[in-house]
């Protein structure tokens, strides 16, 4: 179990379950519902005001709600049921490993601090002596990034390429008012959990004869389309580019070739510039 402070998101997008992770400080990609409280992952900073709210409203047509930021700000109380589950780990380990803290703000120093108490194992890597420093079993003055590396080369476990996790899903369905044309409807969804959005394209065209036919630069993604002589068309999707991604191209025969429902995975490889779509989560390539 990981407990963090930062707000990042970091290690939602290294493909770590969130079940096994503690945010502390919040994720400043998340927003909430404030009437709802439906969740919504974006493919970019949603800090919003003082207050919070970041002026987007609540997808679902019986809510409308206004969203919220998910971060904590300086003198707000931490989320009560992130830190019970974080103390909760801290009264289960026999050991602990601190990286990058000071260990100087409660109540998230007196995590590790709890497991001293129990007499288990604390290792502290930073940079700086911490107020725990006679405590710990160990002390590492060293960058985060070193020690993970020389833990990794004793475990004698290779450290995996980094790999962008997308999952998408279409809907093409006759358009209730026009049995002649098609409603497509694109979205993101969490990679660990269907049941969140995710805003991950910042446009998709529609490509017939190597013509843009249509394009959509904001949410909901929905397309009302008539089949263009069965010729091949093609959905481009394009992302925000964070991490350099190419745009991804699904291609189809012809319009009434496209599923009614497909779901799939997409994983980018910074590297080398590659997409692989598939539907097996674990299918990761390098």
């Amino acid at each position: 179990m990981g407990a963090r402070r930062n707000c990042d998101g970091l290690h939602l997008r290294s493909g770590l379950n969130p079940t096994n992770i503690v945010e502390l400080h919040g994720n400043m990609n998340l927003e909430t519902c404030s009437k709802c409280e439906a969740k919504y992952l974006r493919d970019f900073d949603t800090v919003g005001t003082r207050t919070h709210y970041t002026g987007r409203r609540c997808d679902k047509p019986n809510c409308c709600g206004r969203l919220k930021d998910a971060i904590i700000d300086f003198g707000e109380d931490l989320p009560q049921d992130e830190l019970d589950k974080a103390f909760y780990h801290a009264e289960q380990a026999d050991l602990c490993l601190v990286l990058g803290s000071n260990l100087t703000v409660t109540p998230v120093s007196d995590i590790p601090k709890r497991v001293a108490k129990r007499k288990q194992k604390l290792a502290i890597g930073n940079l700086q002596r911490t107020p725990l420093h006679k405590t710990a079993t160990l002390n590492i003055h060293e960058f985060s990034d070193a020690i993970m590396q020389g833990i990794m080369e004793r475990l004698n476990i290779p450290i995996p390429t980094w790999i962008v996790r997308r999952r998408v899903h279409i809907s093409c369905q006759h358009n209730s008012r026009n049995q002649n044309k098609k409603q497509i409807i694109l979205e993101g969804r969490d990679p660990n959990n269907p049941e969140i959005p995710f805003t991950l394209f910042e446009s998709i065209q529609i490509i017939v004869d190597q013509k843009v036919i249509k394009e959509i630069a904001y949410q909901p993604f929905t397309f009302d389309l008539v089949d263009y002589d069965q010729q091949p068309i093609t959905i481009r999707l394009n992302f925000f580019g964070h991490y350099n991604e190419i745009p991804f191209d699904l291609t189809y025969s012809s319009l009434i070739s496209i599923p009614n429902d497909e779901r799939f995975y997409l994983f980018y490889n910074p590297m080398t510039g590659q997409w692989r779509k598939t539907t097996n989560k674990d299918d990761l390539f390098v």
